[in-house]
């Protein structure tokens, strides 16, 4: 006789912290060697199963949770559980530091973390407490005062750091240039963002215009436009108004009639030693409101023409054949340009704006770029600057970035495919640092891809946030600032002095963080069908506006890259999408010049499910915005060493 011993083994459950693991075929403990233990993970609610470990060793389970064991020795065996993935926004202005621990890699939050947010001390910052809701400004509710903050987190959350600089600066201006009278028009922390006053704001000087301000008296300071934004210095700043002398009224041809006033021409004298030609708002106590047709075409003397708040028309060639006119400031009163004023002119190139009428749209999205171009002309090199539409705004995390190149900062220059490509170009060309990464992601439209101009007056969104932006974009690339002149200022004096926004809230000026990021929750579930790349979109006339930029880039010591926007897939295969833009990735690959510019991207990587898309087929929600950072940094990272 054989008497073969049969060894039994111990299965011993430890318990989980979220979530059990269950025996549910035996009773007991104990199994014979080779018999098959049948284990059940069950997760709690907003737990996914991660795995099971059988003495410390990691095993994936089956899609229902199941594991089969086959029991060879002494066994301990433990779930591994990790919580759904939640959002987690830290909403924080450009003062005071906060750091986050207890995070996941990248940023990435999980149902169930013990997060701590703690403040860095900062000379001359005051910490406020954290809120919910928004700032504290802008009505957020108090949740915490203490500067280490903690909490479980177990839903979407956004949480705002309010700070202040122990010292508030004071902003004035000289009102009165005669009596010296200072005004004081705004109080605030230092490296806070002012605007400046409008033109009605400050007393008007007879026989002068305003149009500007400047951090100096005798002008050798910074200038400013006319109700521009600037920031804070450290300490107490007046600014003194730049007042340009109006033409004298005998040097001046003009009619009057009606109670209103029209310059027909000008005679000698009328136009200063600097080139420049300023109209009065006023002759002889009758307003100003017109130029007539041909007043001043052909005078090769007029470098900058200044028109005055108050005026209406403009006539029909009035300054055609001015061959030396480079500057003209436009004022909001204006509802009429005549057939070929500017005909012929060939040295405009810039385009500016006295500013009188309240800011109305100063809270909507599209303003939000007056900020990112502060923070683009403000910041120290070197940058990661992103050039594109809302794909960049909805698409991109900064602080993934950041983490990953820590030697650069990041400017988010982005908001709406509709302002086209060619003035970001322009305001990136003039406020450029030596070491600068320059990446553009432009949406499939022809205006992101230079091929036409826009025909929408979204550009002056943001010009009438910050009129400075005007300074750093040339007439001659952005033709559609003068040809949409007319419809801006007319909705304008319309909807003054009621603000414009939109009441949903990732539509808002406010929803972007210090970086240019859209940080507002976003949850979409439509199918949204991709737009293919398409081969119309590459034009000659767009790739030389591109590689003529980057050129400019690169000889200011810039580098610059491609990539790709990001896209829904909808209801196609990646395939599909990449097969459909094989025309339009030829194309790109040989008309971009590869001196000035590297496509560093491939399309099929920046398609993504529509469960991670928001709006428009461009747009993504923030966990697809950090995935397609994250894809953005492994390409980045193969040329930036």
């Amino acid at each position: 006789f054989y008497i073969k011993t049969i060894r039994k083994y111990n299965v011993t459950v430890e318990e989980a912290k979220n979530g059990t693991v269950k025996l549910i075929n035996s009773e007991g403990s104990r199994f014979c060697e080779g018999e098959t233990a049948e284990l059940m993970l069950i997760p709690k609610d907003n737990y996914l199963i991660e795995g099971i470990l059988v003495n410390d060793v990691l095993y994936p389970v089956r899609s229902d949770g199941g594991y089969t064991l086959k029991v060879e020795e002494d066994c301990t065996v433990r779930g591994l559980f990790a919580g759904v993935e939640k959002n987690f926004i830290l909403g924080k202005k450009n003062i005071g530091r906060v750091e986050v621990s207890g995070n996941t890699n990248y940023g990435h939050f999980l149902y169930g973390d013990e997060l701590v947010l703690s403040v860095v001390p900062t000379d001359g910052i005051i910490f406020k407490g954290w809120t919910s809701g928004g700032f504290l400004k802008d009505g957020g509710v108090i949740i915490g005062t203490e500067e280490t903050y903690a909490f479980t987190l177990t839903e979407d959350t956004e949480i705002y750091a309010n700070f202040l600089d122990v010292n508030n600066y004071s902003a004035s201006f000289v009102a009165d240039i005669e009596t010296g009278e200072i005004k004081s028009f705004a109080t605030l922390s230092a490296d806070e963002y002012g605007e400046l006053p409008l033109y009605n704001d400050v007393n008007k000087r007879e026989g002068y215009i305003l149009t500007g301000f400047n951090t100096e008296k005798d002008m050798s300071g910074d200038s400013y436009c006319v109700g521009s934004m600037f920031v804070m210095p450290h300490n107490n700043v007046t600014f003194y108004p730049e007042w340009t002398k109006c033409a004298d009224t005998d040097k001046l041809e003009y009619s009057i009639k009606s109670g209103k006033a029209v310059i027909s021409g000008i005679r000698e004298g009328a136009v200063d030693e600097n080139g420049t030609l300023c109209i009065p708002d006023y002759i002889d106590g009758t307003a100003v409101s017109g130029i007539g047709a041909d007043a001043f075409s052909g005078n090769s003397d007029i470098r900058t023409l200044i028109l005055p708040p108050g005026l209406v028309s403009l006539g029909d060639r009035a300054l055609k054949n001015c061959p030396n006119l480079k500057t003209v400031f436009l004022v909001e009163t204006i509802s009429a340009i005549g057939k070929d004023c500017f005909a012929n002119c060939e040295a405009f190139t810039d385009l500016r704006l006295i500013q009188s009428y309240a800011k109305v749209y100063d809270l909507d999205y599209d303003s939000a770029l007056a900020e990112k171009y502060m923070r683009l002309k403000n910041t120290e090199g070197p940058r990661i600057i992103l050039v594109g539409g809302s794909n960049l705004s909805f698409g991109i995390n900064s602080e993934i970035l950041r983490e990953a190149f820590p030697k650069y900062d990041v400017v988010n220059f982005s908001t709406t495919y509709l302002y086209g490509l060619s003035p970001l170009l322009d305001m990136v060309d003039k406020n450029l640092h030596e070491g600068d990464i320059v990446i553009l992601a432009p949406e499939c439209y022809l205006q992101m891809y230079c091929a036409k101009e826009t025909t929408s007056f979204n550009n002056w969104e943001y010009v009438d946030c910050n009129p400075d932006m005007l300074k750093d974009i040339n007439v001659k690339n952005n033709t559609a600032f003068l040809n949409t002149a007319l419809t801006f200022f007319y909705n304008k004096r319309v909807h003054s002095p009621k603000k414009i926004f939109n009441s949903n809230p990732v539509y808002s000026r406010s929803g972007f963080n210090e970086y240019g990021d859209l940080i507002t929750k976003r949850t979409d579930n439509k199918v949204l069908e991709p737009v293919i790349p398409y081969a119309g979109l590459i034009t000659d006339k767009g790739m030389k506006r591109i590689n003529d930029a980057c050129r400019s880039f690169t000889e200011k010591g810039a580098e610059c890259y491609f990539t790709f926007t990001a896209l829904s897939l909808g209801s196609k295969t990646r395939e599909q999408v990449v097969n459909g833009a094989k025309a339009y990735l030829s194309l790109l690959d040989q008309k971009l010049d590869k001196d000035v510019i590297l496509i560093i991207s491939k399309l099929e990587d920046y398609l993504f499910d529509t469960g991670m898309c928001y709006g428009i087929c461009y747009h993504l929600n923030l966990e697809g915005a950090d995935l397609r950072t994250e894809q953005l940094v492994k390409d980045l990272s193969a040329y930036l060493k």
